[in-house]
């Protein structure tokens, strides 16, 4: 319901095409938790082989019946039990919240097993710098277990193994920052005030890390 329209969806979801099309080779990507499939339609349209695995019976069904790749199984478990080096990419949107610290870290453990070299590792989740995120919406959905910091889920990626992680901030909060001068008087006064503002409410809503794995799919990993 909070999520937005697969139209919505689908557009801001667009943009991490680029960094998949980018990997070498032609390996399917995994996409974790897919739910509606709005990512897995947009692979389709580019081209780009993958499927997807759900815990959820309702949007497994609902995703076959658009013609989309998709098994109802434990994305730990499967990407354990798959031929280690043989995906292109793991995605998991708006996931990694809804996880226990334990799992977490074994889906990244299990996700670094199954890419292959110079795979990439995309997880994207709200962005608690954002007070209202952080303080607020975030519990619009009660299976939400806690915010993940990005700096910690930055660290936790590097520490299982990745290297070139990035973090992205992602989908602006609709508004434009606030300057100095809005606040009126001496802006030397207000600067640090407007910026602490600003970085409380006018910070990104959601923000994606995105890791590789050490190596070349052709190379010595």
């Amino acid at each position: 319901a909070f999520r937005g329209t697969r139209e919505a969806v689908t557009e801001m979801l667009s943009g991490y095409l680029d960094d998949v099309s980018a990997i070498e080779g032609t390996n399917p990507v995994v996409d974790v938790g897919c739910g509606r499939g709005e990512w897995l339609q947009l692979l389709a349209d580019s081209g780009i082989d993958a499927y997807g695995c759900d815990i959820n019976q309702v949007v497994v069904d609902r995703c076959q019946a658009l013609g989309l790749d998709v098994r109802l199984a434990d994305a730990v478990d499967h990407l354990a039990a798959i031929e280690p080096g043989t995906v292109r990419a793991v995605t998991s949107f708006h996931v990694a919240e809804h996880l226990s610290l334990d799992t977490l870290v074994a889906l990244i453990d299990s996700a670094l097993l199954a890419l292959q070299p110079g795979g990439s590792l995309i997880l994207e989740t709200p962005n608690p710098n954002n007070h209202q995120v952080g303080a607020a919406t975030f519990y619009l959905d009660p299976t939400h277990l806690k915010p993940l910091h990005p700096l910690f889920l930055e660290f936790l990626v590097r520490s299982r193994g990745f290297d070139e992680v990035e973090v992205r901030e992602l989908h602006g909060p609709g508004f434009e920052p606030l300057l100095p001068t809005d606040l009126g008087g001496d802006p030397a006064r207000t600067t640090p005030f407007v910026t602490a503002l600003n970085d409380a409410f006018a910070s990104s809503l959601d923000y994606a890390v995105i890791a590789r794995k050490p190596g070349s799919a052709f190379g010595p990993a």
